[in-house]
């Protein structure tokens, strides 16, 4: 999952509200990296960013461990990008109202971003962006504009998915 390009269409399929993945939130906001090979990725957490737990350690009863002190976690977030975090770093304690990274439009493969479409809450900001984002400047710059309907579609696409909304499996 993590040793070549994001993949935010498998993401989407981990955060869905039946994966059986668990599901962990930052307890602050930290710079975090994952290190794959010869390739090395940074990312921003924020506090009471939901991650989906790839690896950690195992406790001697074979339940998970969580401030411990140990191994790194390997998280996923919902673009699909992976981080490592240390334990101390997260809880099992769901917040009033977790937060998501920005979930890529573009970079979602088409029967992906169709399926997402048959939601209402998503279809009303994928055309509010639309609309906003026409005038995109040449250096890919977005306007204050359609940043913000960048972030309305990603929570809308957030919302969905967490809420039991279920996305197809990327074709490639």
């Amino acid at each position: 999952m993590c040793g070549t390009y994001p993949k935010p269409d498998i993401a989407l399929i981990m955060f869905s509200k039946s994966s059986p993945f668990t599901k962990v939130y930052m307890n602050r906001n930290m710079e975090a990296w994952y290190t794959s090979g010869q390739q090395s990725t940074s990312a921003k957490l924020v506090f009471d960013e939901e991650v989906v737990v790839l690896a950690h350690p195992k406790a001697s009863t074979g339940g998970m461990v969580i401030g411990n002190g140990g191994t790194n976690y390997d998280v996923l977030r919902i673009d699909g990008v992976c981080s490592s975090v240390e334990p101390e770093a997260v809880s099992l304690k769901r917040p009033p109202a977790p937060k998501y990274a920005s979930i890529p439009w573009q970079q979602l493969e088409k029967n992906v971003r169709d399926a997402l479409l048959g939601d209402a809450g998503v279809a009303k900001a994928e055309a509010a962006r639309r609309k906003e984002c026409k005038g995109t400047t040449s250096l890919g710059v977005l306007s204050p504009g359609c940043a913000k309907a960048d972030d309305r579609l990603s929570f809308a696409i957030a919302d969905y998915v967490v809420r039991g909304g279920q996305t197809p499996m990327p074709k490639r």
